[in-house]
């Protein structure tokens, strides 16, 4: 996942969940978005 969502995406999401603005499983969605099942 971390290969799909790189860089400054990365880096935004994990700001988003420590600063509590978004649960880690709700950041784990958006991140897995771009893979097909």
């Amino acid at each position: 996942a971390r290969e799909v969502c790189s860089g400054p995406v990365w880096d935004a999401l994990e700001q988003r969940v420590m600063k509590g603005a978004l649960d880690p499983w709700s950041a784990a969605d958006e991140m897995l978005r771009g893979i097909s099942a």
